[in-house]
């Protein structure tokens, strides 16, 4: 994220850093009074934790929920070989691209790689064990939740009002919302983008 957030509240201004919980709040706070599952939250705001939430990016990678419910494998043993022969095939191209003298190509195949690591890394559990859809669900509501927990009392230190009104209007359970009050005005807010 790297910049600066500005945040104003009732005529109070602070300065930020961006951090998961603050941009997950953001995004509450840009849709108030939906509730949100934190698959929901985790997609939309772009942090994936290395596992694919994406439904149609998780069909394409062989994964899928739907077979047997929500204690469905999220990788299928199929794409697990598929992930393992494509690193196997990019190693061998490093290997040729480091005796070309290609360091450009080498660090390329090696991003690659580490990405295929990372899904393979996210689809399995202690000793290789295949996780679980209901894994992901579990991870994920513990990762909003613990977001969104942490950012609050470091905004009341930065913002005492901000942080206090956000403290009693996000709904922090099973599902995540901003609970507009009803003497609320309308607030404008922006998503970073990229």
């Amino acid at each position: 994220m790297g910049e600066v957030w500005q945040v104003r509240y009732r005529g109070v201004e602070s300065f930020l850093l961006p951090t998961d919980g603050y941009l997950r709040i953001a995004y509450l706070r840009a849709n108030p009074g939906r509730t949100f599952q934190a698959l929901e939250i985790v997609a939309a705001t772009e942090v994936r934790d290395s596992l694919v939430v994406d439904a149609q990016e998780a069909e394409a990678d062989g994964l899928s929920a739907e077979q047997h419910g929500r204690s469905a494998p999220i990788i299928s043993p199929e794409a697990r070989q598929l992930y393992r022969a494509q690193a196997a095939e990019l190693l061998e191209e490093v290997d040729d691209a480091g005796e070309a003298g290609d360091a450009l190509r080498v660090a390329s195949l090696e991003a690659d790689i580490k990405a295929i690591v990372r899904q393979l890394a996210g689809a399995t559990g202690l000793r290789g064990k295949p996780r679980s859809f209901s894994d992901h669900l579990s991870t994920s509501q513990d990762a909003v939740y613990r977001s969104i927990h942490r950012a609050i009392p470091r905004l009341k230190k930065a913002h005492p009002a901000l942080g206090d009104h956000l403290d009693l209007t996000i709904l922090r359970s099973t599902v995540f919302a901003y609970r507009r009050p009803d003497d609320e005005f309308d607030w404008h807010v922006q998503l970073p983008t990229g």
